[in-house]
């Protein structure tokens, strides 16, 4: 049987990023970062796994409620390494367009292009239904000002990526 997933849709991926960036109201994100971010977009039912700052407690019940999919997934770390590789070639790909810039990617981190022209791309934006969800605004306003390093850093309330050897 064949089974659409956005997971493997490095089109949706790039559009998922895009409006990650966009709507998170920051200049950049650190590419780990954005990974992270798109990870809980793409399964959002994963944030009631993960270990929230106290400051955010209080929205345990909200990322509860997000219903479960109906398919078998593999493990959440499993997830993201699979996720990583359509992630990238979506990074290169909106570089190559100049929709994020490609010299702030080298460095690690992702910001929209000074060129790029918006305004199509979030009208298409626009029919992703999620977008006016409260977890996703969850994911792009409060994640992305958790600290990303260290022992209580998004990468390590995640569960899905390595932080052990951060420099922090």
């Amino acid at each position: 049987m064949l089974a659409y997933h956005p997971m493997f849709d490095p089109y949706h991926c790039s559009l998922r990023l895009m409006c990650i960036l966009y709507d998170s109201n920051r200049p950049s994100l650190e590419w780990d970062r954005l990974r992270l971010l798109d990870f809980f977009v793409t399964f959002p039912h994963q944030l009631a796994q993960m270990k929230l700052p106290a400051e955010f407690r209080n929205r345990r019940k909200m990322l509860s409620a997000i219903p479960e999919p109906y398919e078998t997934l593999p493990s959440p770390a499993r997830l993201f390494f699979q996720l990583g590789e359509i992630q990238e070639a979506a990074a290169r790909v909106l570089a190559v367009k100049e929709f994020i810039d490609g010299d702030e990617l080298l460095k690690g981190t992702a910001a929209i292009s000074k060129s790029a022209v918006m305004q199509p791309l979030m009208q298409i934006g626009d029919r992703l239904q999620y977008r006016s969800t409260s977890w996703y605004e969850f994911v792009v306003k409060d994640l992305s000002e958790i600290a990303l390093q260290g022992s209580k850093g998004l990468k390590e309330r995640s569960g899905v990526m390595e932080f052990r050897h951060d420099p922090i």
